[in-house]
């Protein structure tokens, strides 16, 4: 099990991840979102279905 320290490392570091890969909000069509437990995943796509956002 991960110490509390370490998950909130890993949260932080994927945090500065999307942050830098930033997606103007006018090419995404749809967006999915998959709940977890401990980690979720966003796809989003433009309206061709192309991923503008993983």
């Amino acid at each position: 099990m991960d110490s509390p320290y370490q998950l909130a490392t890993m949260c932080h570091i994927e945090s500065a991840n999307i942050q830098s890969r930033r997606v103007h909000m006018s090419l995404i069509k749809a967006i999915g979102i998959d709940l977890a437990k401990l980690v979720f995943s966003i796809h989003g796509v433009d309206e061709y279905g192309k991923t503008k956002l993983n």
